[in-house]
């Protein structure tokens, strides 16, 4: 079957093809310019291609079935910034357990929350949804404050993972931004921090439930597509 020019490896060059240093183990992994995805063989965990190039796939309708899985994913380009920063919390002694699961736990509800309805940029949304896993402050059911609470201290952490992911200073800097306006001054004025505020408040909601005040958190909620997801 005649492939199209844009996944036709005979218009490929050397550098389509490429070794990728696997995040949580540095073993280093051999890609397509074409493939999302691979299984790390050393240490069995998914890693994302960095510098993936899908070529007509953002606008073929049959990318789907042509290059699987990750071709129109909106948020694919956040992966693997959210990865490398994952690894870094991963090898960082001084964090507890509770505090990695919490930090899971978040990427997990940012991935449902991302769609057509999210306006929020998905690289600065999914960073600050990990990072901000790391802040919170765990609540118990007697807990009184209305609004969460974050670790401060641990906001150098964060500038320093990020720093250390690569990405550009620019964005190091917007993220710490959304970071400070969601846990510091509240001061809630971008997509991305209002983003990352409701899906800490649904995080907290269960807990809150639980203490027959459930009704509190849900007036915190900014986004409609968080206030659907508290009533679906």
């Amino acid at each position: 079957m005649t492939r199209c020019p844009g996944q036709d490896q005979r218009y490929w060059t050397p550098e389509d093809i490429f070794d990728v240093s696997c995040p949580y183990c540095a073993n280093e992994i051999e890609f397509w310019k074409d493939e999302p995805f691979h299984i790390c063989k050393k240490c069995m965990r998914e890693v994302r291609n960095p510098r993936i190039d899908l070529g007509c796939a953002k606008w073929c309708k049959f990318a789907d079935s042509c290059v699987g899985r990750s071709s129109k994913d909106p948020d694919a380009v956040a992966a693997p910034v959210v990865e490398r920063l994952m690894a870094l919390i991963d090898k960082k002694t001084d964090f507890d357990v509770p505090t990695l699961r919490q930090c899971r736990s978040f990427c997990c509800l940012a991935d449902d929350l991302l769609g057509e309805d999210t306006v929020a940029n998905p690289r600065m949304s999914k960073a600050g949804a990990l990072l901000a896993g790391l802040l919170l402050i765990p609540e118990t059911h007697d807990s009184n404050n209305p609004l969460p609470n974050g670790d401060e201290s641990k906001l150098d952490d964060c500038q320093e993972m990020l720093e250390r992911t690569n990405i550009e200073a620019e964005d190091v800097t917007l993220i710490m931004d959304l970071l400070k306006a969601v846990f510091v001054t509240r001061n809630l004025t971008t997509p991305e921090s209002e983003f990352v505020w409701d899906l800490i408040q649904l995080h907290r909601l269960p807990v809150a439930e639980a203490a027959g005040k459930g009704h509190r958190i849900s007036t915190l909620l900014r986004t409609d597509v968080a206030k659907a997801h508290c009533t679906a």
